[in-house]
């Protein structure tokens, strides 16, 4: 455990916020490349040359996600946090792209009403239904005007997510109580004590001791 927890360390210590731009967008550009390369096979559609094919498109965004939204989550700085806030709508448009593509959903459809007589096996019967089932959630049965009024939901829906997500994270940040005499910490650590007066003095707290909320006590 301890070889991979180094291991990962060493790998997250070479990326800098400025990789993961063009990351993304090699990784959407090339996912869109792959989508469209199977929404326009002249092959009949089968459960191999469309879903097994949409299962292994978009691997490099895949990759850059993961990597970019785990550390955005637990160790973020405000160049990552703009950073969010600039992919949330470019990132809801890419899957719009790929949700709301009436040649793709066509041939999903095509798969997913031949499903009982593919003979498919449990799994991947499964997943046919998934799939379609997700489509037509994201909207992919809708007309053109719908689809175009649900885009612009979807936009403003992921700005919106991002930011109250970014609010409540700077008020987690800033939420504290304030102590006015040390004997009130009777019981603290002297480390945990010249942690709460180095907080106080940082918010500009004259006087006083600062006890900033941890998992625990956020909890």
């Amino acid at each position: 455990y301890t070889t991979v927890w180094n291991f990962l360390c060493s790998v997250f210590a070479e990326i800098k916020v400025e990789h993961y731009r063009p990351a993304f967008d090699a990784g959407m550009a090339e996912q869109l490349r792959e989508v469209a390369a199977i929404a326009s096979n002249p092959e009949a559609p089968t459960f191999d040359n469309t879903l097994v094919a949409m299962e292994k498109s978009g691997r490099l965004l895949d990759r850059v996600s993961t990597a970019f939204f785990n550390l955005a989550a637990t160790n973020s700085n405000p160049a990552m946090d703009a950073l969010r806030a600039e992919l949330s709508p470019q990132l809801a448009a890419h899957r719009d792209a790929i949700s709301l593509n009436t040649q793709l959903f066509a041939r999903i459809k095509a798969v997913y009403e031949a499903r009982n007589t593919a003979k498919l096996d449990a799994e991947s019967l499964r997943l046919v239904e998934r799939y379609h089932t997700q489509f037509v959630r994201a909207g992919a049965a809708l007309g053109e005007v719908d689809k175009t009024r649900l885009k612009a939901i979807n936009s403003e829906l992921s700005s919106l997510g991002n930011s109250f997500r970014q609010n409540v994270l700077n008020a987690t940040k800033a939420g504290a109580v304030s102590v006015g005499s040390v004997a009130e910490l009777d019981g603290l650590s002297e480390p945990q004590i010249a942690a709460a007066a180095s907080a106080a003095t940082q918010r500009g707290f004259k006087d006083q001791w600062l006890i900033t909320l941890q998992n625990t006590t956020t909890q």
